[in-house]
């Protein structure tokens, strides 16, 4: 069942040689390569890949969730992993973690069992129960000491809308509840009451850039780039 949703590489599937995006993934999937030559730049100094684009070997999905990870919330949205003929809401928890280096974020989703298993009329025991490495966050312009999401939380707020975004939940329905941990907690009201506003606005990869320009601006985010 889970083997077909978007997160694990997209949509797209060729017979006889399974996902469409696999044929772009290189023969180097390490971090470092796969940050160097197939992230995405969203503007300068901050970069993302999506396992729903592209997903190299150290994402997808986990039986267990990684030590390091710590619970930011939870999100109620609607599904997009699969071409349903009725719409569906889920809930997913939203996990992050240090991947390497200081400033660099996976992200991990949980989607609830019992959510998966009301939308395909099974049994729960049906459904796997999995942990999905789905983005990889990392504002490059930012030194490791000076990356702390606990010091900065508009990084949280950047990369939760990367998140829903590369979700393909731009223009749909979205409710983010914090987590009671501490970075949850740093995750302000203000900004989970006007999400769903902002993801509707992003249509494209271009809104998605003028937003985190915004972001950019109000924070003070380093955009200028080391020479080569």
């Amino acid at each position: 069942m889970k083997d077909l949703f978007a997160r694990y590489g997209g949509h797209g599937f060729i017979i006889g040689k399974g996902r469409a995006s696999a044929l772009n993934l290189p023969d180097d999937q390490s971090l470092d390569y796969m940050l160097d030559h197939h992230s995405v730049e969203i503007i300068p100094n901050l970069y993302y890949i999506s396992s729903y684009t592209l997903r190299p070997e150290f994402m997808g999905a986990m039986s267990e969730l990684p030590e390091n990870m710590i619970k930011l919330g939870t999100a109620e949205h609607d599904f997009t992993d699969a071409f349903l003929q009725y719409d569906h809401t889920v809930r997913s928890d939203v996990y992050v973690g240090i991947h390497q280096y200081l400033n660099v974020f996976s992200v991990v989703i949980r989607t609830s069992e019992e959510d998966l298993a009301d939308m395909y009329c099974c049994p729960k025991s049906q459904v796997t129960k999995t942990y999905d490495y789905v983005l990889t966050f990392h504002p490059k312009g930012q030194s490791e000491e000076n990356c702390s999401l606990l010091d900065h939380p508009e990084y949280v707020e950047m990369l939760l809308i990367t998140l829903f975004f590369t979700m393909g939940l731009n223009g749909l329905s979205v409710e983010f509840t914090p987590s009671s941990r501490k970075l949850g907690k740093n995750i302000s009201t203000e900004f989970c009451d006007k999400l769903q506003s902002m993801l509707n606005t992003l249509t494209n990869e271009g809104d998605l850039k003028n937003l985190m320009l915004e972001y950019a601006e109000t924070y003070k985010f380093n955009m200028t780039k080391e020479p080569k």
